[in-house]
């Protein structure tokens, strides 16, 4: 009847809630999941935790790209750094 309206998607239940808290990257929010950082977008979309009656526990931590970055800076002894 109307075939250029784009039919419903049916989204299948949300996931349980994790039962392990999440490691976040505390500078740019990346979310480790095994053993890759991703966007945070991803791992809400995946997990849908906007569903969630509490939002998941999220554990500070830093990713490998940030940590990288922050011992390459202190490594250049010219250039003054905070923290």
């Amino acid at each position: 009847m109307y075939p250029d309206l784009p039919r419903l998607v049916h989204l299948p239940p949300p996931q349980a809630e994790p039962e392990v808290p999440l490691v976040a990257c505390s500078l740019c929010f990346s979310v480790r999941r095994g053993a890759r950082w991703v966007p945070a977008e991803n791992v809400i979309r995946e997990l849908r935790s906007y569903e969630f009656a509490e939002p998941p526990r999220l554990d500070p931590a830093l990713c490998d790209d940030c940590a990288q970055a922050i011992h390459g800076r202190r490594a250049r002894a010219d250039v003054p750094f905070a923290a």
